[in-house]
């Protein structure tokens, strides 16, 4: 259980692990798996990062949320770039 003693925070957290885990293996999805992923990840961070304070999360979270978010925006590019040259 989280600091915060509610499951939201703790919830939150294993569905980021979840994230991080499904971003691991992205390589292998087909491009249209890729985008919905993309998607799905984006509107749960956004729920997220609206719904839960800065001062919820321990330092640890937040570098790991922070470090999350950049590797998502990467793996969008990495999708617009492979999307861009397949229409070449």
């Amino acid at each position: 259980m989280h600091r915060t003693t509610t499951t939201v925070i703790s919830d939150s957290i294993a569905r980021l692990n979840e994230i991080d885990t499904r971003l691991n293996d992205a390589d292998w999805m087909p491009v249209e798996e890729r985008i919905d992923f993309a998607v799905r990840a984006n509107m749960f961070f956004q729920g997220f990062l609206d719904g839960v304070g800065h001062d919820e999360c321990t330092d640890e979270e937040t570098t790991y949320i922070e470090n999350l978010i950049v590797r998502l925006n990467e793996f969008v590019v990495e999708i617009q770039t492979t999307d861009s040259d397949s229409e070449c």
